[in-house]
């Protein structure tokens, strides 16, 4: 299992169904989203997959702290989002094992809502 952590757990793929696509809800009020980027860390986890592990970090529309950690904070800039409003990204992490070189590409949406103070 490799799961996108913290919030969700997923499948070991990328689900292309929306409906049946692993989430990541995070709920913010229109005061935070004023005073900057609403960060998250997120992490990778895996089984069966030795050490040294290669990971790749994307964020559509997010700045990633570190691409090739296996954790990593990044940063969705919200500036100007009024509350009632949803905002979706996807994140993606690809992990190469060093020694088979098998690769999994994991991927969940993360959707931020914002809400009155």
């Amino acid at each position: 299992m490799h799961t996108i952590s913290p919030y969700s757990t997923c499948s070991s793929y990328i689900e292309t169904d929306p409906a049946r696509a692993c989430h990541i809800g995070i709920i913010v009020t229109e005061q935070e989203v004023a005073r900057g980027p609403i960060t998250g860390r997120y992490t990778v986890e895996t089984q069966d997959m030795r050490e040294p592990l290669f990971v790749r970090w994307h964020a559509q529309h997010g700045r990633i702290q570190n691409r090739a950690a296996r954790s990593t904070a990044i940063a969705f800039d919200l500036c100007g989002t009024r509350a009632g409003y949803m905002w979706t990204a996807v994140i993606t992490v690809q992990v190469t094992d060093a020694e088979t070189c098998d690769t999994i590409i994991k991927g969940t949406f993360v959707q931020i809502r914002v809400v009155d103070a």
